[in-house]
């Protein structure tokens, strides 16, 4: 699969968010944040709940407790997620120097994932709300805000933008697990 969506999306996960396997954040203590497993299908845990993801062609349906969380459809370098009423609720638009994450269709006050090297300078509009930072000899990310204090932690053997969206605190906690298990599901 490619980093555009096409062909098995699972299979173009990072090391460490794992193809098949699973990924872990931790708060800056140690304590579990979430936990993404993607497979044949995709299993988010947090604060002890539950999303499955299923897919079924283009789409797939994300829900907690037999209730909707999103929608996703996956179109090239675009993946929206909507509600029940088909409604959008997240923009994911991917190219080679960013990604983009806006509640419009314009993107207008977006969120960016702007990677540097192994790093990723993470922004709503032009402010910079914090980065990803990923230390390959020991294995680890870290996320860190714009006043440089770690938030978030990971072991991982490759740097990912997906970490990223643990700062973008306007969405809402199970749609920005979705929006990371996405990034994430496309090698990102």
């Amino acid at each position: 699969a490619d980093s555009t969506g096409g062909g098995d999306p699972k299979a173009a996960a990072p090391a460490g968010a794992g193809g098949r396997g699973s990924c872990r954040a931790e708060a800056a203590d140690g304590s579990e944040v979430v936990r993404i497993e993607l497979g044949a299908s995709v299993s988010i845990s947090f604060g002890g709940k539950t999303i499955t993801g299923t897919s079924k062609g283009d789409k797939r349906r994300y829900e907690m407790d037999s209730q909707l969380v999103a929608v996703v459809k996956r179109d090239g370098d675009k993946i929206k997620l909507k509600d029940e009423a088909g409604k959008l609720l997240w923009k994911i638009k991917i190219s080679e120097d960013k990604i983009k994450i806006s509640d419009n269709e314009e993107g207008d006050g977006a969120y960016s994932l702007k990677p540097k090297g192994d790093d990723v300078k993470v922004k709503k509009g032009e402010d910079e709300i914090g980065k990803v930072k990923f230390y390959a000899a020991d294995g680890r990310i870290k996320v860190k805000d714009a006043a440089d204090a770690e938030q978030y932690q990971a072991k991982t053997a490759k740097a990912s933008a997906m970490w990223g969206v643990l700062l973008m605190k306007d969405i809402p906690e199970p749609q920005r697990f979705v929006v990371m298990a996405e990034i994430g599901a496309r090698g990102r």
